[in-house]
């Protein structure tokens, strides 16, 4: 799979056995063969898929790979979004950042992403509430159906997550500039 990767789009003929192979049993192997599907751009839905199934048994540089390659596949990705949203809360920024970023990416308007973001508010750790926070600012206007549970966030008892629902109102175009207080 790796070595295929490399043809890009010229070893589609190849895709079939490619999506045998991210079905199988060994991570290893799945991993291989769902990098290379998205390299060469063939079944990506198929290569999500196998990313989501690998993601929470891996460790943090590969989940920040898997993550990357998720983005790599734009809203074909969509399936992912419910790993990449729990994975905010991560402790490791290695892990988060790369979430974060592909997000918006695998999920453009926020369909899948978006509910579970509002959701991820109302519990979690407040890392994971600020990092949701955070993404829903970066759907911008797509986001405006969020801006009850962003005003709400305004309230939450961590200051940094106050913080960041502030300025992700402002992100989605909804409020003006306010200034927290503590």
């Amino acid at each position: 799979g790796h070595e295929l990767s490399k043809l890009g789009p010229e070893a589609k003929a190849v895709a079939p056995f490619l999506v045998k192979g991210a079905r199988q049993r060994g991570w290893k192997g799945r991993m291989h063969a769902a990098m290379a599907l998205g390299r060469i751009g063939a079944e990506l839905p198929v290569a999500a898929e196998a990313f989501a199934d690998l993601f929470p048994g891996q460790g943090d540089e590969m989940k920040a790979t898997i993550a990357e390659r998720l983005a790599e596949l734009g809203p074909a990705g969509a399936t992912a979004a419910p790993v990449l949203v729990a994975a905010l809360g991560d402790a490791n920024g290695v892990v988060r950042d790369p979430c974060a970023k592909a997000l918006p990416r695998v999920d453009p308007g926020g369909a899948v992403a978006l509910p579970l973001l509002k959701e991820a508010l109302g519990k979690g750790s407040p890392l994971h509430r600020e990092f949701a926070v955070g993404v829903i600012g970066s759907y911008e206007g797509r986001a405006a159906d969020a801006a009850e549970a962003l005003r709400a966030a305004l309230r939450d008892e961590d200051y940094y997550v106050a913080l960041a629902a502030e300025e992700a109102l402002q992100r989605v175009s909804i409020c003006p500039k306010i200034t927290i207080t503590t």
